[in-house]
């Protein structure tokens, strides 16, 4: 599990990656990265320091800064990088599950999981029609609430 403090460094940083137009935020697709160098063969951080331009979702673009920050997970196919079950494992251990399907509804705008649904979550996403401003004011949220989601 992040730290309280990792999750506000990794939310900073999603921030700045929109704001430089380094990440663009979709619906619907959780990450997009194809043709990656062979050289970055079990550097998963190099690459994403590298990167140009990264398409993704919330828990996508969260996944690219923790692994730009902190270096927790290594690449293992350099064809493309795909938010698979082992990866939504993994941002669900960073982040816990509660909290990934908070952002995750916020973020899609709709009872994504509708088990563990938030109607709060989903109003204060439908706040902004623009993908980009959500994802940031989801992150800002996390900010402001010490690394904690509260819609």
């Amino acid at each position: 599990m992040l730290t309280n403090k990792q999750k506000i460094a990794v939310a900073k940083d999603v921030i700045k990656q929109i704001e430089e137009k380094v990440y663009r935020a979709i619906t619907n697709a959780h990450l997009i990265q194809s043709n990656i160098p062979t050289k970055f063969i079990g550097d998963l951080q190099g690459y994403c320091k590298s990167m140009k331009r990264c398409t993704g979702c919330a828990r996508g673009t969260m996944f690219i800064s923790t692994v730009k920050l902190f270096n927790k997970y290594k690449l293992v196919n350099t064809s493309h990088i795909e938010i698979d079950d082992d990866l939504r494992a993994k941002t669900e251990k960073d982040w816990g599950k509660d909290q990934i399907r908070l952002i995750e509804n916020a973020f899609m705008t709709d009872y994504y999981n509708s088990r563990f649904a938030s109607a709060k979550a989903v109003k204060m996403g439908r706040l902004y029609d623009n993908n980009n401003e959500r994802l940031i004011a989801i992150m800002e949220n996390i900010i402001s609430n010490n690394g904690t989601f509260k819609p």
